[in-house]
């Protein structure tokens, strides 16, 4: 059972293997719910926003909410400004997605409507812009933090790689948004 901030109440079709763990910033209270498997890593890296130590918080998120910057350095490319996603918790249920982020080989980074449970299943619909059916593939929540405003940042896995064929399509070559390549 999941409930968002605007009110909408649903089942889960996956749960989680695993609980998810939530890590917060000592210095600005920046919040992250990842998988179990990724906390060493987010809390090797730090603090997305100011750079500071992370720790575990058993009781999940609390403090100010704060803009989410992203430090990506595994090949992440820009999305094609018509390209975009389409989340869903369920197939029939109806689509989180706000906006594409960033697109790789192994991952997609989107901003959503709702929260998202980490290692959850969600069903993701990656739509080409100029036209073609749409690449549809499963994908595991890795992250979910909320963004300034109404939003969710999401970072998913996907449960197969996309094709070079799909991500030139879907992702322009000019390298990683976050490293100004």
């Amino acid at each position: 059972m999941f409930a968002s901030p605007n009110g909408a109440v649903g089942a889960n079709s996956h749960p989680p293997a695993d609980p998810p763990v939530w890590l917060r910033c000592g210095e600005c209270g920046w919040a992250v719910e990842c998988v179990p498997a990724d906390a060493p890593r987010f809390t090797r890296a730090g603090c997305l926003v100011c750079g500071g130590s992370v720790e575990p918080r058993p009781g999940g998120p609390a403090g100010p909410r704060l803009r989410l910057g992203d430090q990506r350095t595994d090949g992440r490319r820009r999305p094609r400004g018509a390209a975009w996603v389409e989340v869903r918790v369920d197939p029939s249920g109806p689509d989180l997605a706000v906006a594409l982020a960033d697109v790789s080989i192994e991952g997609i980074g989107v901003w959503l409507t709702d929260p998202v449970r980490p290692g959850e299943e969600v069903e993701v619909s990656l739509v080409r812009p100029k036209g073609g059916a749409p690449v549809r593939i499963p994908a595991e929540v890795r992250w979910c933090a909320q963004g300034a405003d109404w939003t969710y940042r999401t970072g998913l896995r996907l449960l197969r790689p996309l094709d070079e064929g799909d991500l030139s399509d879907l992702s322009l070559s000019d390298g990683d948004p976050f490293r100004g390549d």
